[in-house]
């Protein structure tokens, strides 16, 4: 494997040289020709952020419950992840995090020892089904065919409900929903070092009684990007209707995106808008709801983008096919950085009204989104939760009291169920609270950790077939919980379970 490094080695410096060749971009800045490379994570200038955090000041922030501290550090990231790379792709600019190594480019490394793939006409990374869509369909006929999973447990739900809206196609195109994952570059060289993509390499740790893949060091971030395909077949008049987000249901079929009750309208032609509203189905297209593509972090796909989604996707009948020139608008992201042993958490999510977002996230969270995020990047909602549970518990040892940190993305969680065919979890997370316990068991009362917790390797198992539980929020002991027993744990990344070669 040191040709992989020499090869890591050898995109940092050609990266450094492509500087040096460059042409102006519409907004005056810099345009890097050449092989799009790896762009390392900026150093960004907002007063008190750093990355990597030393890990004993988020532990401090943690045993304070200082939710202060915490959601800075998560603007902070989003502002690095949002900075202009330098780079464009077919005239539009690229950020930071368009430019990091995919699990295909690593795939491609590792298979053929060689630096990833420099073909400057297919840069886009490829976009697929969400792996979390699949386990949820296999984990909904796996808890079918076990007895008691699917008994519903009382749960108290918000007023008003909206569990009984009907299902509509108008502005939710669910089958265009589509993701990616990658890496920023010390967590693309710690796959690529230690074979960590390769089934044998797991074996052989497996076989060596290992409890846990060599740890990621904690400059390495992981992120999945998640986009909805505007079809340029569907846009009337520049218009696309677009379902969005506008609050959580506890419902035990899930809520998915085309039961969301509010619509906005993406107007293709707008330079710009000043709309902050929703459509709650009875004011239809206005000033006030119609957003510009340009409150959008997007692009546009072209012919190599369009072929490569395309043949990701053969056979999913889940996907619909997709055409140079439709736009794929950035929804959400899920973000991780592993500045502390069980990583950081946050998610990010498209919102009319990014100073007012719907829970998970808040007002709060969105006072503290600091001026150095503009643009389009500023109209994302976040969520965050470091720990399971408020008071944050140990790494083993702890327990499932207190309160429940729930922290999802509404695009990629909030439809999973506890019954019917959207069964997903396969036990409801428990938090005992000071007055009663809490059985989290929907996607809209899910957290990044309790789900991640649970990623790891079993040879026993085919790679099609990995153990893929999913449970809502609770606290997990990450060296006791029976899911381990057997089993390689992954450093908290399903992206490992999901990319392994066979060999």
């Amino acid at each position: 494997m040191k040709k992989v490094f020499i090869a890591g080695s050898c995109a940092l410096a050609l990266f450094c040289l492509a500087q040096c060749n460059n042409s102006k971009t519409d907004d005056g800045a810099k345009a890097l020709k050449g092989a799009v490379k790896p762009v390392p994570f900026p150093t960004v200038n907002i007063q008190g952020f750093k990355f990597p955090e030393d890990s004993n000041t988020i532990n401090t922030w943690l045993a304070n419950m200082d939710t202060t501290s915490i959601t800075k550090h998560g603007w902070g990231i989003w502002a690095g992840l949002t900075t202009k790379s330098g780079y464009q792709s077919s005239g539009e600019d690229m950020y930071v995090f368009e430019t990091w190594d995919s699990p295909s480019d690593l795939q491609d490394s590792l298979k053929h020892m060689k630096a990833v793939n420099d073909d400057t006409t297919n840069h886009r990374k490829t976009l697929h089904r969400p792996n979390q869509f699949e386990h949820a369909a296999n984990n909904a006929l796996k808890i079918a065919l076990s007895s008691g999973n699917t008994k519903a447990i009382s749960v108290s739900k918000p007023g008003g409900s909206r569990c009984d809206s009907p299902q509509s196609n108008v502005g939710s195109y669910d089958s265009t929903l589509l993701v990616t994952v990658a890496y920023d570059i010390p967590a693309a060289s710690h796959i690529l070092g230690q074979t960590l993509y390769d089934s044998t390499t797991l074996k052989s740790m497996y076989d060596k009684k290992m409890t846990d893949i060599p740890e990621f060091p904690n400059t390495s971030i992981a992120i999945k990007p998640t986009y909805q395909i505007i079809p340029a077949s569907r846009v009337v008049n520049g218009v696309f209707p677009f379902r969005v987000y506008c609050g959580p249901n506890i419902c035990d079929s899930g809520y998915a995106q085309n039961q969301w009750p509010g619509l906005v309208y993406v107007n293709t032609t707008l330079a710009s808008d000043n709309a902050k509203g929703i459509d709650m189905g009875k004011d239809g297209a206005n000033p006030s709801n119609t957003y510009s593509l340009n409150s959008f972090i997007h692009y546009t796909l072209s012919a190599k983008d369009a072929q490569g989604i395309n043949k990701a996707n053969t056979g999913n009948l889940g996907a619909l096919p997709v055409h140079a020139g439709d736009i794929a608008i950035m929804v959400g992201m899920h973000v991780t950085t592993k500045e502390i042993k069980r990583w950081t958490w946050q998610t990010y999510w498209w919102t009319p009204d990014a100073n007012n977002p719907p829970s998970p996230s808040s007002p709060f969270i969105a006072s503290l989104r600091p001026k150095e995020i503009s643009g389009a990047p500023a109209h994302y909602a976040m969520a965050i939760a470091y720990s399971f549970t408020w008071p944050n518990q140990l790494y083993s040892g702890g327990k499932d009291t207190g309160v429940s940190q729930i922290a999802f993305n509404p695009f990629l969680e909030a439809g999973f169920g506890w019954r019917g065919t959207n069964a997903t979890f396969y036990k409801a997370g428990k938090v005992v609270g000071k007055t009663d316990t809490v059985y989290n068991r929907v996607g809209c009362q899910t957290g990044c950790m309790s789900c991640h917790a649970l990623a790891t390797f079993n040879p026993s198992f085919s790679l099609k077939h990995q153990n893929s539980n999913y449970i809502p929020d609770t606290y997990i002991d990450m060296v006791t919980d029976s899911n381990f027993i057997g089993a390689l744990k992954l450093d908290f990344l399903w992206s490992i379970q999901a990319s392994l070669i066979k060999k």
